[in-house]
């Protein structure tokens, strides 16, 4: 399988490297430092044919919620992603705690990200849903095509698991009522 990982931590990373060496050399594992980073990864890997099966990020890198800039890359180019992040799920609270979620799953992880143990149990987390994902099977029919998924309705419904809240003010049109015109939301008082 290969990997993206991205968290703009050097010490994060080198626990997630050293982790990831347990794995045995089962799996392709590249490191990018930033979203930036991360994201032309994403977008050169696929323009070159050659996917990353898989995307685990920091939530936040440049900007509060980076990562999501990085899921939405990976979803474009067909790529099953979660982030990992010490933001509290109940609070949406940043600054690392006592522990790491793994997002869309909100699974807590007591620890944090800069210790191996942390990274051997996200490891094992994400590879057991990524192995079940219905995301990843929908997404890998898409790549016997090679095309980009250009549907924004279905990028922000996919955002919107992590916690991104949509770019638009739901709306209705005569025709689309009680729906929005835009991502069809039920819109309430009809």
């Amino acid at each position: 399988m290969k990997i993206l990982i991205a968290d703009d931590l050097p010490v994060n990373i080198a626990a997630a490297k050293e982790a990831a060496a347990k794995l045995a050399g089962e799996h392709t594992i590249l490191y990018a430092a930033s979203a930036e980073e991360a994201i032309r990864a994403i977008n050169t890997a696929f323009e070159a044919g050659d996917f990353f099966d898989l995307v685990i990020t920091d939530l936040k890198m440049e900007e509060l919620e980076s990562g999501l800039d990085v899921v939405e890359t990976a979803f474009f180019c067909l790529t099953t992603s979660y982030v990992v992040t010490g933001q509290d799920p109940t609070t949406g609270s940043h600054g690392h705690g006592a522990t790491t979620t793994v997002r869309p799953m909100n699974v807590a992880i007591t620890g944090k990200k800069r210790e191996v143990n942390v990274w051997d149990q996200i490891f094992q987390i994400v590879f057991s849903d990524h192995s079940q994902n219905h995301t990843r099977m929908a997404l890998d029919r898409y790549r016997r095509f090679g095309k980009r998924i250009t549907d924004q309705n279905s990028v922000e419904a996919y955002l919107s698991s992590f916690g991104r809240q949509k770019k638009h003010t739901c709306a209705y049109t005569e025709n689309s009522r009680p729906f929005c015109a835009i991502c069809g939301h039920m819109l309430g008082g009809f």
